[in-house]
């Protein structure tokens, strides 16, 4: 297991090796290295478990965030990859919504599906004050073990989106399925 870290962490891009660390949730469904500076915890959801990997505040009262939303079968939140690619990418009553083609990529050596999200929402939803954000999702659909599977969402602000998005790649490129 040392050694696959350290394959990992001579992976990342140049000046990124001091900025990541192996990270391996509670429930042992993944693994990945994970910024320096950013915080995780893992909560149950209806459909399995969801692992939050939040950064540094880049604006007053906004953070960049990962969501690894581990999908079980058997869960009463389960849906299709299918159904759940479709309602992902379908636009909201309260947003401004559109998301972009399906890409095919490799992740933890499986065909994973990436596409992202372009949005405008008020923030808080249902509250005020609220005010108006523009923000940028990137997805992926990764399979996991049997008909499990991962949906790795990173949320961004809309003007940092062109920055993150290497770090979005750089993250799928260190994710391991582990077994849970």
């Amino acid at each position: 297991m040392r050694a696959f870290w350290l394959a990992a962490l001579l992976a990342l891009p140049a000046g990124a090796q001091e900025e990541a660390f192996p990270y391996t949730p509670p429930s042992r469904s993944f693994s990945c290295t994970m910024l320096t500076g950013w915080t995780a915890f893992e909560q149950p959801s209806p459909a399995g478990t969801v692992t939050h990997i939040m950064g540094p505040e880049s604006a007053p009262g906004w953070r960049p965030s990962y969501h690894v939303h581990l999908v079980e079968r058997g869960k009463p939140g389960y849906r299709e990859p299918r159904a759940m690619l479709k309602a992902l990418r379908r636009s909201e009553d309260a947003s401004e919504r559109e998301a972009t083609s399906l890409e095919t990529w490799r992740v933890a050596r499986k065909s994973a599906r990436l596409f992202e999200v372009r949005e405008r929402r008020f923030s808080p939803a249902g509250r005020l004050p609220a005010e108006l954000r523009a923000l940028h999702h990137f997805y992926a659909y990764v399979p996991g073990v049997g008909e499990d599977y991962f949906i790795v969402k990173l949320t961004t602000s809309e003007d940092e989106y062109l920055k993150l998005r290497p770090e979005f790649r750089r993250f799928l490129e260190s994710m391991r399925i582990v077994g849970y």
